[in-house]
């Protein structure tokens, strides 16, 4: 027994803190998906946006959305897409700390380690737990894997080597067809990640080393290319090839520009031929009324809402004022929800700098801090002078961040050049991971507060959206178009009981409008080849939905100045909320 306990300490270590964090977590909170774009990639996969389970995800990758929507067409009542980013996130916390047990050898040692990473954890990443965003999920398995990476045998000859790290390979594969975009975003940390370990092979930089770790990168490069062949002949089609260049422009055009103003910006919109009321579509998102807001002109206003906002500023002032911006959110930024990412991650730089001056490796430990620093800096450079870095991207570089930080920490602190640094190494790390400890304690309760105020408003919210998902499915000979700004405050629990029914009703403007998805389930539930335009306004059975605290003026003029007059009729109220017209 007791020989039993000693091999598998660590894995019994871990597993309890994991436990105790699952539960810590689920009898205080329910899982929720954090945005109505999560929900809709869980009804893509599960059948309930077009009836049937699509192997096309738009967000993912087709070969991990096929293998989802395959068990959703096996056993259909299963949250299966739920299921899977927990145990997503829940197994890269696991993999975290199993591996970081690796560096430390006494006991009493390792449960302090994992109390510290718990209360880290608490009080960066439990609004992100509970609140689950597959960006996130992405960024949590692509830092596992560094781990995983770190602690795998570096001694073993070329095949030995490949074999040994398949796992991490995996795990960034994962992550890749979950989130295509973060995981490059985030791959140059990987890449120091790799340099570190190979500068820790004794000796380091040596031929059969650099073939080793060449032909690593060569293999997960050429996996992660294969996965991107496969989504594109799986979306090859020339109604998907469209579809694709719209949902790029249009990202391009609402995540990283700005909708000109019609008045002044007449000439270019009518080159368009666009009118007031196709601009104004554009920026209360229910573009899926108008057929001329397509790939093409998407790209047009995107490419002119770039050159204008560039106009006034040139290159170097705009690198200037986002260079002051970097320097501020690393050293306070606590209102942007960077606080206390950044007090950690600066808190590990002089932890690491410190432990650097007493290693006879001295310039390499050095060396790799800078590497380390100069590809952050760059990183979020990038991201800021695109002018868009919501918690969920953010979030993500600091993750993986403190995670190679940890990893760095604790390899040094285990290799001492002499005596006086075996005295330091006893001492230092004690202290700064006591000031880690109460800087992180320090944000508990503002996070634990946070988050429940979180899952309190959304409880009360998401009461309307319930109400109108009941009310839509009683009524399944109908079809619902809902505003887009009605509906962008809601979302659905992670492990909620699936609906095994074509949804009836759809947003004007979500990621999904235009696709073959989309037009599929227009085709399904209302009739074929028809417009979100003409549905409105031809079929009896096809009603708006808005909340009550919108005006809809903007229908009856837009409608206008297509030459039909409209006289919307309200005819039900769901919840005191939202309200059902009919247009006349």
């Amino acid at each position: 027994m007791k020989t039993f306990l000693g091999k598998y300490q660590n894995y019994i270590l871990a597993g309890v803190y994991l436990l105790v964090l699952i539960f810590f977590v689920s009898s205080r909170y329910d899982y929720y998906f954090a945005l109505n774009d999560d929900v809709l990639m869980k009804d893509i996969l599960a059948g309930i946006y077009t009836g049937t389970p699509e192997p096309r995800n738009i967000q993912m990758l087709f070969p991990l959305s096929l293998f989802i929507s395959l068990f959703y067409r096996v056993i259909p009542a299963v949250p299966w897409y739920g299921l899977f980013l927990l145990l997503c996130q829940f197994g890269s916390i696991f993999l975290i700390a199993l591996l970081s047990l690796k560096f430390i050898r006494t006991i009493f040692k390792k449960i302090l380690l994992l109390v510290l990473q718990f209360i880290i954890i608490t009080a960066t990443m439990l609004e992100h737990l509970v609140f689950v965003q597959y960006t996130i999920t992405s960024a949590m398995l692509t830092t596992a894997a560094v781990f995983c990476f770190i602690a795998s045998d570096g001694s073993a000859p070329i095949k030995a080597f490949i074999k040994a790290n398949l796992l991490p390979i995996i795990l960034i594969l994962i992550a890749f067809l979950l989130r295509p975009w973060m995981l490059l975003l985030l791959l140059p940390f990987v890449l120091v990640a790799g340099i570190f370990k190979l500068s820790q092979e004794k000796p380091a930089f040596t031929k059969l080393n650099f073939a080793k770790y060449f032909a690593l990168f060569g293999v997960l490069l050429l996996m992660l290319l294969a996965s991107q062949t496969i989504d594109l002949i799986a979306t090859s089609s020339k109604e998907w090839r469209k579809f694709n260049q719209f949902f790029a422009n249009r990202t391009e055009l609402y995540d990283f520009q700005s909708i000109p103003e019609y008045d002044a910006n007449v000439t270019f919109y009518h080159s368009l031929g666009f009118t007031y009321g196709e601009v104004n579509l554009l920026k209360n998102y229910n573009f899926g009324l108008s057929a001329k807001i397509d790939e093409r002109t998407l790209g047009e206003i995107a490419g002119y809402a770039g050159e204008r906002r560039n106009e006034n500023l040139s290159f170097k002032e705009r690198f200037n004022q986002q260079l002051r911006l970097y320097a501020f959110l690393l050293t306070n930024g606590g209102e942007h929800g960077h606080y206390p990412y950044n007090s950690l991650i600066l808190l590990g730089y002089a932890m690491l700098i410190g432990l650097a001056n007493f290693y006879s490796r001295f310039w390499r430990s050095i060396g790799i801090i800078s590497l380390l620093i100069s590809v952050r800096s760059l990183l979020w450079l990038f991201i800021l002078m695109g002018e868009r870095y919501p918690p969920r991207l953010s979030h993500s570089l600091y993750f993986i961040e403190m995670g190679i930080l940890l990893l760095m920490i604790l390899a040094e602190s285990v290799t001492p050049a002499d005596k006086k640094a075996k005295s330091f190494n006893k001492s230092f790390p004690a202290v700064m991971a006591l000031v880690a400890l109460i800087i992180a304690l320090g944000n508990v309760p503002a996070m634990l507060n946070r988050t429940a105020a979180e899952l309190e408003t959304r409880e009360t919210t998401n009461q309307a959206w319930l109400l109108m998902q009941e009310y839509t499915s009683t009524r399944p000979g109908n079809f619902y178009f809902i505003d887009v700004y009605s509906s962008v405050q809601y979302s659905e629990k992670l492990l909620a009981k699936m609906v095994k029914r074509p949804a009836n009703y759809d947003i004007m403007g979500g990621w999904a409008v235009n696709s073959p998805l989309h037009q599929k389930k227009l085709n399904r539930l209302i009739a074929p080849e028809i417009t979100m335009f003409e549905a409105l306004l031809r079929y009896d059975n096809v009603y708006f939905i808005n909340d009550i605290k919108f005006d809809i003026d903007w229908l009856s003029a837009y409608y206008a100045e297509r030459g039909e007059i409209i006289a919307p009729e309200r005819i039900d109220l769901i919840a005191d909320k939202l309200e059902v017209y009919k247009l006349r």
